[in-house]
């Protein structure tokens, strides 16, 4: 698999293309190009055999680092919605996030990432009139700190600059998380800002003057003379490959991003949002999956008188043994069920899980399933559930719900009303909770009642 990360800025735009091998990312070619150049076309880049990457840059997006008082990444999942909402500048409406949740010793701290949907739409047209569609969106900052983490794994704080030609972008690193992140513009006054940064940073980071300190992009000497007498001497190169992709950092760090695809990538671009090779490759992934479920059900056809004759043969030979009776098939399992209803039969003794009657006249009947709230779909399913001769495995149900809700609020009351418990709800189970602007999914186990 190859990726090709595409970092553009004015008219020059940076590329490094990686494969993953055996040993990891390995760097196929680094590159820049001019666009006012007659004879190059960004589109000769651009190939089925590769993914391409791009990230918006620290002018299209915010930062934020969260330190949520939860210890659950349950809890997390669910209390994230309304954080983003407080912690963004962006109507609810009009934001686009996206966040990473690490472990630490006894809290989850929370990176988020987030742009607006207009920024975003700019950012994909940019690329479309160059005749590219980007594969992959992440975030300038977090590239840069997988750039770093790359080449210095060991290393888990550091101040990062990266210097371009129109605009420098410059990280806060913490514990392996990137806590601070903005853009300054390349021309008189940078040192004076750089300056300002400083002591905002070490205002905020209180070991700030002991952080490693990683200059990469275009850094002038006369600029890596002012880092090296007002931040400190930059790490020493780990290697003849790093010294050659410091210009390249950015595009590097995009290209990785989107190549290792794990739980540290960041990644704008999904669902309805993703490029059009993207969905062609899932359609013809569905169209595969169809064909191959075509065949099966052939096969299957094909065998299925030779096996409900055997099944039935065996349940009736089961059923025999578990009452202990010659009965005929209809009949044993009528008696089965007789005797279950009654409670003094081989099956008394289980728990029952509600009747989806029962779901829906409490769905009907919640307080707080009520206007603005709208359900769209509703799930009941059974996860577990006695088998013939399988001993008496308890019953265990879960409901989903989809539902619309225009007031955060009401849709938090409703959470909360969950996370409580009730008659139907088990409490102590997992319940999992996501929110995506005004949409919301629910899902849920229930309690198990004896008859």
């Amino acid at each position: 698999m190859q990726t090709l990360g595409l970092n553009l800025e004015g008219r020059r735009l940076d590329s490094v293309l990686l494969e993953k091998g055996k040993k990891g990312p390995q760097v196929i070619h680094f590159q820049s190009y001019e666009l006012d150049d007659s004879s190059f076309s960004v589109k000769e880049l651009y190939t089925d055999e590769r993914r391409i990457a791009t990230a918006l840059s620290s002018k299209e997006l915010v930062v934020r680092s969260l330190l949520l008082p939860l210890k659950s990444r349950r809890k997390i999942l669910a209390a994230l919605p309304f954080q983003i909402e407080n912690s963004v500048p962006f109507s609810p409406e009009e934001t686009l996030s996206y966040a990473l949740i690490h472990k630490a010793k006894k809290t989850f701290p929370v990176t988020l990432f987030a742009t607006t949907l207009s920024a975003f739409d700019a950012h994909i047209e940019k690329w479309r009139s160059l005749e590219v569609d980007p594969d992959a969106v992440s975030s300038l900052p977090h590239a840069l700190h997988r750039f770093a983490c790359f080449f210095f794994p060991n290393i888990s704080s550091l101040f990062l600059f990266f210097g371009g030609q129109i605009e420098g972008t410059w990280l806060v690193i913490d514990e392996g998380r990137l806590l601070f992140s903005q853009s300054l513009e390349i021309g008189p006054n940078l040192e004076h800002d750089l300056l300002r940064i400083k002591h905002f940073a070490k205002a905020r980071v209180a070991h700030f003057d002991a952080l490693p300190m990683l200059f990469c992009g275009e850094i002038p000497p006369s600029l890596a003379l002012f880092f090296k007498e007002q931040f400190g001497t930059p790490l020493d190169p780990p290697s003849e490959e790093y010294v050659k992709t410091l210009p390249f950092a950015a595009s590097f760090g995009i290209a990785l991003d989107a190549l290792l695809q794990d739980k540290k990538s960041v990644e704008f671009r999904q669902g309805k949002r993703a490029s059009k090779k993207s969905a062609q490759l899932f359609r013809k992934g569905a169209v595969l999956y169809v064909a191959a479920s075509l065949a099966f059900a052939v096969l299957f056809g094909t065998l299925h008188q030779v096996v409900v004759r055997s099944k039935k043969s065996a349940l009736e030979k089961r059923l025999s043994t578990f009452l202990n009776q010659e009965l005929s098939l209809d009949a044993g399992l009528a008696l089965l069920e007789k005797e279950t209803a009654g409670g003094n039969g081989p099956a008394s003794g289980l728990l029952f899980v509600p009747k989806v009657a029962n779901v829906l006249q409490w769905l009907g009947s919640h307080p707080q399933m009520k206007p603005p709230l709208e359900i769209s779909r509703v799930l009941y399913q059974l996860e577990r559930y006695p088998k013939l001769n399988g001993g008496n495995e308890p019953f265990l149900a879960c409901l989903e719900l989809e539902f619309f809700s225009s007031s955060p609020t009401a849709a938090r009351d409703f959470h909360n009303a969950l996370l409580t418990g009730d008659a139907l709800v088990d409490a102590k189970k997992e319940i999992v909770w996501r929110a995506h602007h005004n949409s919301y999914f629910a899902k849920f186990y229930l309690k198990t009642r004896a008859l």
